[in-house]
């Protein structure tokens, strides 16, 4: 069986691969209707291609997976969260399920936040994302004191994403007809 699976990297990724096994436990054995299910199933295919997901580097498609895992569980916990929203119920509950929406909000930014630093090195390191430590520049100084890392932080990686937005809005603008011409 082993040797069949090593042999043929298609069949283990339909029969077993763990991604996609998590996404559809969860959406098999989640409250959300028949219609929901089918539609949700649809959408993450969407979702995926929207990724870029076939094109992109095996470590980049890790986070995607994980992307697409959270925003499921993040569709179906909120779901859940809506239709008891409206009952009475004790405060302790009340709070149980906040505190899950948050955590599994949280998650979901976290794997979007990985996904977008992850992106953000592979474009600003030159030579690719996998260094092997700090890199002399051309007068044989290493590149900074943090070296060492090749995944910008989250403050610069969020710099660089609102930077590329910033970008491609001033672009749409300027392609944009003028609202004042007459």
């Amino acid at each position: 069986m082993r040797k069949l699976l090593r042999d043929n990297p298609q069949l283990w990724k339909q029969v077993g691969d763990p991604p996609r096994k998590a996404v559809s436990v969860l959406v098999e054995n989640s409250s959300l209707t028949t219609a929901a299910k089918e539609a949700s199933k649809v959408g993450i295919a969407d979702l995926v291609t929207r990724f870029n997901y076939d094109d992109s580097p095996p470590l980049e498609k890790l986070l995607i997976d994980q992307i697409v895992i959270r925003w499921m569980h993040l569709a179906v916990v909120d779901y859940e969260y809506s239709l008891r929203a409206h009952k009475p119920k004790p405060p302790d509950e009340y709070m149980v399920w906040e505190k899950r929406l948050s955590m599994t909000q949280k998650r979901f930014v976290q794997a979007c936040e990985s996904l977008i630093r992850v992106r953000a090195a592979t474009r600003s390191i030159p030579g690719g994302l996998f260094q092997l430590g700090p890199q002399p520049n051309a007068d044989g100084n290493t590149l900074g004191p943090h070296a060492s890392s090749v995944l910008p932080s989250r403050r610069d990686a969020a710099a660089l994403a609102e930077s590329d937005w910033s970008i491609h809005f001033q672009e749409d603008s300027a392609s944009a007809p003028s609202a004042a011409a007459p």
